[in-house]
Formats: structure tokens, C-alpha cells, sequence
């Protein structure tokens, strides 16, 4: 009788062992990224993505240039222009710092 109730014990002390840390850290990662997640995704679009994207936008450019003799002809420069240079400009550029 006594093994039997040690044994439901250590399974619930062993599932509260696991179980516990689990909720812990959800209702914690809530409340974290509510705070500081915004001033970090903040610093890493200013750091990494904003400069990528400038870039992006210079590539673009470039891509634009060499598509010119190709998208004429064809009559889609106004949409290559939109996508090649408009669109990742918008992105360095236009939108709230922080906000992918």
C-alpha cells in the first residue's frame, strides 16, 4: 500500500515538475515581449534590417536600370519600377521603426 501511494506521489510531483515551468514561462513571455521586445525589435531594425534594406533599394535600382531594355518593349516598366525600387524603398524608409 505504501509503494503504490509513493508512486502516485512521484508522479505528481514529477508532473508538477514539469508542467509548472512550462506555464511559468508562457505567462513570462507575455508580459517580456510586451515590454522589452518592442525597444529590442526597435534596436534590430535600426542595426541590421533598416541598412539591408537600403541596400535592397539600391539593388533594385540597379536591377530596374538593366530590366529598362526588356520591361519598355514589353510595357510593364511602370511594375518593375513598383517592385524592384518602390516597394523595398517604402520598406526602408516609410514604415514605423520596429514594425516588420
Amino acid at each position: 500500500m505504501r509503494s503504490a501511494i509513493k508512486k502516485i506521489w512521484v508522479l505528481i510531483i514529477a508532473a508538477a515538475m514539469i508542467l509548472v515551468p512550462l506555464t511559468s514561462s508562457s505567462i513570462a513571455a507575455t508580459e517580456y515581449e510586451k515590454d522589452d521586445m518592442a525597444a529590442e525589435k526597435m534596436a534590430a531594425d535600426l542595426v541590421a534590417i533598416r541598412p539591408v534594406a537600403i541596400v535592397g533599394t539600391i539593388v533594385g535600382f540597379t536591377v530596374y536600370l538593366v530590366s529598362l531594355p526588356f520591361s519598355i518593349p514589353g510595357g510593364n516598366s511602370q511594375e518593375v519600377w513598383e517592385t524592384t525600387v518602390v516597394t523595398p524603398a517604402k520598406f526602408a524608409f516609410v514604415r514605423p521603426l520596429g514594425d516588420f
